[in-house]
């Protein structure tokens, strides 16, 4: 478990909030699923200096994309994504959730982020597409 998830989870704990809800995921598809059937799609696409060419995020050291999912009730999903596989989508409950994507080299710092809130509406599919210029 990276340390920014480790901060994430003991933040939740020492809190003491019982809606917070941390999910880890280890690079297999996946989201925030509760009982409803309206569901959308979240894509998630990246590229590095407006390429998709996997071959630049070993030049720039990248090595994986952290995506933070939050929804309105403060339910938390992390998942890893290798940066080589350049999208991943989620089927969400329709809502709006706050996405956070990080950019981690090989030593597990952050080379750049981008935020945003995303509107999922059932069997819609919402792409959140995102150019990283990482920086060093």
């Amino acid at each position: 478990m990276h340390t920014a998830m480790r901060l994430l989870f003991v933040a939740c704990m020492m809190v003491g909030l019982s809606a917070c809800q941390v999910n880890i995921n280890d690079g297999s598809s996946g989201g925030l699923r509760g009982t409803s059937s309206l569901l959308g799609e979240l894509v998630v696409e990246w590229t590095l200096f407006d390429s998709t060419d996997p071959q630049l995020c070993r030049d720039y050291a990248v090595d994986y994309m952290e995506i933070t999912i939050e929804d309105d009730f403060g339910n938390v999903f992390v998942d890893e994504v290798a940066c080589e596989e350049g999208l991943v989508s989620y089927d969400l409950e329709e809502g709006f959730y706050d996405v956070t994507v990080v950019a981690v080299d090989y030593d597990g710092f952050n080379v750049g982020d981008i935020f945003d809130t995303v509107d999922i509406e059932f069997d819609v599919v919402e792409i959140l597409d995102i150019n990283f210029r990482p920086s060093f």
